[in-house]
């Protein structure tokens, strides 16, 4: 797979493509978020050798995803020989290293960028380069009763996303087909709806000594949200398993609700030794609470024409709009739970819906990313909040990456200040359809 070799000035032409997506950054707001992403960008670039790995979301993968956006709105620089290099470095990694499945640390999540780059940034080729990931993904989704995980981080629903994007190959149906097949396999009856359980040798030391029964993950990164936009986005491609599924868990997750007048209106997870959601507040951000809930059922919703769902999303995401700043639980800049994360996702309802106060709190959390600036430290002055990482001094770490560091940081910028359609987030589960679609007719 190789980069086209473009011209500055048909780069530029690209970038000034008319689109429906609207920048929301302007005046000296956008210069100075401007600047911060050459810094971050000049960083990124001077990485050379670092021993990064080839992951989607902290490798090389995710440098090449940057990389290739910024030749978007910096043509003529050095950004597309820049995502050549990172997305053969993580090739390398991919041939080099034993790599689990998982999309975002895995060899599924190499094979998404290569199909996101081929036909956009790279010239499509008669030969299809992830023949080989299918066969081993196939191979690994024949495992019945499945024992791994479900969730967009690392299982089932992380794969149905590279499927997904896979449907005009063969391979990507069968694909999605046994994806689906999984979590029908996995399904559990509760609540009047259907839910998927994570049993306890899944959860990470610290996870099960809270939950030592297991749990049912509220959470967009792990849990059932992610589930749910899967299902509406096959179903929408004609999936009847899909269109089955996903009633039944929409309907548990509404039920799943906190009471009235509680910190937030879902929990993080609910414990299977309690039997109930946990009403304490949940953080806001893309892998955890009403946030990233909300932008799954709001995609959902729109990919399946289905406007009472929608109007749950909303309230949901109004809430989250109205919690303040200080109580959000952000600590950093990153995407995964960090002010970049929040600001595009507010983006993103913004976009798909033309709320203004959607527009607001994201100009809001952009600001306060810059403010979280440290001059002279990390990646263009960003280091991740990495606590219980070895260094009990000083829990700030240096972080290149797209999910937690500044790979993610400079594609949330983009996003902000160029009318460039962001669909890099796609493997996050945060490309809300632009408009609602027309429901079919009788």
């Amino acid at each position: 797979m190789s980069f086209p070799d473009r011209s500055g000035a048909e780069a530029e032409a690209e970038a000034n493509t008319p689109s429906a997506w609207i920048p929301i950054l302007e005046g000296e707001a956008a210069a100075r978020s401007s600047q911060v992403l050459d810094l971050i960008a000049a960083d990124l670039g001077n990485l050379g050798d670092s021993r990064l790995g080839g992951s989607l979301a902290g490798g090389w993968t995710g440098l090449a995803l940057a990389f290739a956006y910024l030749d978007r709105v910096r043509p003529g620089a050095r950004w597309l020989p820049a995502a050549q290099e990172a997305l053969d470095k993580a090739i390398r990694h991919l041939g080099a290293e034993v790599m689990g499945p998982g999309l975002y640390s895995g060899f599924t999540g190499i094979a998404w960028a290569m199909n996101h780059f081929e036909g956009r940034f790279v010239e499509a080729s008669d030969e299809d380069p992830n023949t080989d990931i299918d066969e081993a993904l196939l191979g690994f989704l024949d495992q019945d009763p499945w024992t791994s995980d479900y969730d967009l981080i690392s299982g089932l629903a992380g794969y149905g996303v590279y499927a997904l994007d896979r449907l005009e190959q063969a391979s990507g149906r069968a694909l999605l087909d046994k994806v689906l097949a999984r979590l029908d396999g996995l399904k559990v009856e509760m609540d009047g709806g259907i839910t998927w359980f994570t049993p306890p040798d899944l959860l990470p030391p610290w996870q099960r000594e809270l939950n030592p029964g297991g749990y049912y993950n509220l959470g967009l990164a792990h849990g059932v949200p992610a589930v749910i936009a899967l299902l509406a986005r096959a179903a929408s491609a004609g999936h009847d398993r899909a269109h089955e599924l996903l009633e039944g868990s929409v309907a548990w997750l509404l039920a799943q609700r906190n009471p009235h007048g509680s910190p937030s209106c879902f929990a993080t997870v609910r414990s299977a030794s309690s039997g109930k959601p946990d009403p304490g507040p949940s953080r806001i951000a893309w892998c955890y609470g009403d946030l990233g809930l909300s932008v799954a059922l709001l995609l959902a919703s729109r990919e399946v024409c289905r406007p009472d769902w929608e109007l749950h999303a909303m309230d949901i995401a109004r809430s989250a709009a109205a919690t303040p700043l200080e109580a959000a639980g952000v600590r950093d800049g990153g995407f995964c739970h960090g002010a970049a994360g929040n600001a595009h996702l507010f983006n993103r309802l913004y976009q798909a819906t033309g709320e203004a106060a959607f527009k607001i709190v994201a100009l809001q959390y952009l600001e306060e990313l810059l403010s979280l600036r440290r001059e002279g430290r990390g990646i263009g002055g960003y280091e991740a909040w990495a606590p219980g990482m070895g260094d009990e001094v000083d829990p700030w770490k240096p972080e290149p990456g797209l999910l937690e560091g500044g790979a993610g940081i400079a594609l949330v910028l983009i996003s902000a200040l160029h009318p460039v359609l962001p669909d890099w987030d796609r493997f996050l589960l945060a490309d809300i359809p632009l408009a609602p679609p027309k429901p079919p007719r009788p």
